[in-house]
């Protein structure tokens, strides 16, 4: 809780920096532990209104959400984890539908980051009876390597009404 003259401003930060950047995934890629994954099915079963139709857009005719797996990360996929050699080329853009699992989990990181916020931005307004001005650091869209960087969801955020700024690098 900062001071501004009169007024009291709750910056909502989190990890090492302040800036709701994903601990750990510039190093080691995404999270792929039992409680990461068990979320990211349940996020799948929101998702997809049938198996059928995750079927369809993972081009898997028989996986099922609730056995998904999440991606693991490839040298060419994000190669600021492993520098290719400098005639390499890094793989910038998903080929649908066999690795919509990436997009499927891009969006998973980004949507579950941005649920927290606004959970906790929620939490500020009922403590402090709406008195309270909610800014957070967000919308790292360009800045931060890979689609797995959990800052996807800028207009969940900026449609809040809970959340009154939101700052991010120009």
């Amino acid at each position: 809780l900062i001071q501004k003259g009169k007024a009291y401003v709750c910056d909502l930060t989190a990890q090492q920096t302040g800036e709701w950047i994903i601990e750990g995934y510039k190093d080691h890629g995404p999270d792929c532990s039992e409680p990461s994954r068990t979320a990211f099915r349940t996020w799948l079963g929101k998702t997809y209104a049938s198996d059928q139709q995750f079927q369809e857009s993972w081009g898997n005719s028989t996986l099922q959400r609730d056995q998904a797996e999440i991606p693991l990360d490839t040298e060419k996929r994000f190669s600021w984890r492993n520098p290719p050699a400098k005639q390499d080329l890094e793989e910038a853009f998903y080929q649908l539908p066999q690795e919509q699992n990436w997009v499927d989990y891009s969006k998973f990181a980004s949507d579950t980051n941005a649920d927290c916020i606004r959970q906790l931005a929620r939490q500020v307004k009922v403590s402090s009876h709406e008195a309270k001005k909610v800014i957070v650091f967000y919308g790292y869209e360009f800045e931060l390597s890979g689609s797995i960087s959990g800052h996807l969801a800028v207009r969940s955020l900026l449609d809040d009404p809970d959340i009154d700024f939101i700052a991010a690098p120009i």
